[in-house]
């Protein structure tokens, strides 16, 4: 018996290879595997690279598996940060960053799964799009945040000593007026 075509599920697979074809989502599931163990950890990852639900994955022919862990090979190196696309991020400006951004950024910027959370509130993108993303170009914007923020924390004191000084400038013409009027 033949199925319509319409009715016909072919899923097509597609293989991971790169840190630029690793979806952000698909990076933090592996981060927050909890294993010593390089077999059942390279498992693991094998069935989240490629949704094969785990139970198959530990089913699989060695043959089988081994296809799939050739894949894993860019994991032995760093991700190369100078093919990122350096455009897809628009870090909000020093002025537009409130108090409440800054202290959610250093509340979560520890926390493995919150590079989506702070990277939606800083830049125009949305935590559903970063997931989608790149890692390779996630990281990349999270690392550049973490530049930019840098130069606002080293400016921060500047800041506050400006307005500081400025207060204190307005206490004295106060003051001076006081007398000016006597």
């Amino acid at each position: 018996m033949h199925t319509p075509l319409c009715e016909l599920k072919i899923k097509i697979m597609i293989r991971i290879t790169s840190w630029q074809e690793l979806p952000f989502s698909k990076y933090i599931e592996i981060i927050k595997i909890k294993t010593n163990d390089d077999l059942e950890k390279t498992i693991q990852i094998v069935s989240i690279l490629n949704e094969i639900q785990i139970e198959k994955v530990r089913k699989m022919k060695a043959k089988e598996f081994i296809t799939y862990t050739s894949d894993l090979a860019f994991f032995e190196n760093k991700p190369d940060f100078s093919i990122a696309d350096k455009t897809l991020w628009n870090i909000k400006n020093i002025e537009e960053i409130t108090m409440d951004n800054f202290i959610s950024y250093e509340d979560s910027k520890t926390e493995e799964d919150s590079i989506p959370f702070i990277l939606s509130f800083m830049s125009d993108k949305t935590e559903e799009e970063i997931l989608k993303m790149s890692t390779l170009d996630v990281l990349n914007g999270f690392f550049l945040l973490q530049q930019y923020l840098v130069k606002y924390i080293n400016h921060l004191p500047f800041l506050f000593l400006k307005e500081t000084n400025k207060q204190k400038m307005k206490n004295l013409q106060k003051k001076l007026q006081f007398w000016r009027k006597n």
